[in-house]
């Protein structure tokens, strides 16, 4: 990639940061987030259509992060308190994440990575059909583990409150027959 491009794409991306912590998405104008990243408002249009898109593109990059930060989702029935740490910690170190805790449509990037997830799962020939509530799971996890970031400003989150999580899920998951 050019350095010109990077550069833009860093300056963009700092000045969406720098907004979202100053006001919700929805409120954020292309011309304001041109004129904190110094570029011209045609420049943001070359390389997005709109502020959302922008934000589909930072959620998709966050979702394939996480995701292979994952190593084996089968974690989630073997090893719960592994596979959520795993995940806690893809989540922490990926910045992007900072967008999708802040935007109106932060559900829709745990039912994204949600599907991500199941994906995964199937190519890991894990038989879906036998896991009912999967599905409900998952975006249970997601948004625990989200909820914490949320309450913590995503740095500061205690590792008693993922493990209370993890041993929550694990009881979860035996409970409900989940577990291989």
């Amino acid at each position: 990639m050019d350095l010109r491009v990077k550069k833009t794409e860093k300056a963009i991306r700092a000045a969406l940061y720098q907004l979202i912590q100053e006001k919700p998405i929805e409120k954020i104008s292309v011309r304001e987030l041109s004129e904190i990243a110094e570029i011209n408002k045609t420049t943001f249009y070359a390389h997005y259509d709109t502020i959302y898109d922008l934000i589909d593109k930072l959620e998709q990059e966050t979702i394939e992060s996480i995701t292979e930060h994952l190593d084996d989702c089968s974690l989630l029935f073997e090893e719960p308190e592994t596979f959520i740490q795993n995940m806690y910690s893809a989540m922490k170190i990926y910045p992007s994440i900072r967008l999708t805790l802040s935007s109106p449509s932060s559900q829709r990037f745990v039912e994204k990575l949600d599907n991500a997830i199941q994906n995964i799962l199937k190519h890991q020939n894990i038989n879906m059909d036998q896991y009912h509530n999967l599905n409900t799971l998952l975006i249970f996890v997601m948004n625990g583990i989200i909820g914490l970031q949320k309450k913590h400003n995503l740095n500061d989150t205690q590792n008693d409150e993922i493990e209370y999580i993890a041993k929550f899920v694990k009881g979860g998951i035996s409970a409900l027959g989940l577990s291989k």
